[in-house]
């Protein structure tokens, strides 16, 4: 695998995130994994040390990070830091 190659891909039917490569299938026309790493783990404590980061910076205990994409979807984010 080349790293330019590889995408992160939602499995269709789980929770589970895929790092990899897929190509089209020529039989189906569907595409296929041709080579995936199961990055769930590795995504969300990425995603925690963002906001950990994020939260170290503004000094507060709790902070909503937005995102809004070309096609109009929006997400939030909340984290805090939980003292109890």
């Amino acid at each position: 695998m080349k790293l330019e190659e590889l995408r992160m891909y939602p499995a269709p039917i789980s929770d589970t995130i895929f790092l990899g490569t897929m190509k089209k299938d020529k039989r189906s026309g569907f595409n296929i994994w041709k080579n995936r790493i199961d990055f769930t783990n590795q995504f969300f404590e990425c995603l925690a040390e963002l906001c950990k980061k994020e939260l170290n910076k503004t000094n507060e205990d709790n902070i909503r990070l937005v995102e809004e994409f070309q096609s109009g979807l929006k997400i939030e984010i909340n984290a805090y830091i939980d003292k109890g």
